[in-house]
């Protein structure tokens, strides 16, 4: 979704996102990570780094959607979904309650 290229590598990637993701090696909380299972420590960690993805992207076009979403390949009605999901809103990235989730 937010990569440059056909390949999803370091340099396809937004700058800021990389650093952000380079300065979390090692910063995880290894007795945390321990009490989860595979796929719950998987989806943490998507779910962080989309997070994080929304955040810089909409960031870098100021909060404007439309612009984000074109960056990303998608269509801007497209991007709502995964900015409630992740309680990210359009005001410059700003992470906000996702409020409950739906299973």
């Amino acid at each position: 979704m937010l990569a440059t290229g056909s390949l999803t590598e370091d340099q396809n990637l937004p700058a800021e996102l990389v650093e952000w993701a380079s300065s979390m090696r090692g910063a995880v909380d290894a007795v945390a990570l321990a009490s989860l299972t595979w796929n719950q420590a998987v989806e943490r960690g998507r779910d962080e780094v989309a997070t994080r993805s929304l955040e810089v992207v909409l960031r870098k076009y100021e909060g404007r959607v439309a612009d984000a979403a074109q960056h990303a390949g998608e269509e801007r009605e497209r991007s709502y979904r995964p900015m409630r999901r992740y309680g990210v809103d359009g005001d410059g990235g700003r992470k906000r309650d996702p409020g409950p989730t739906r299973s």
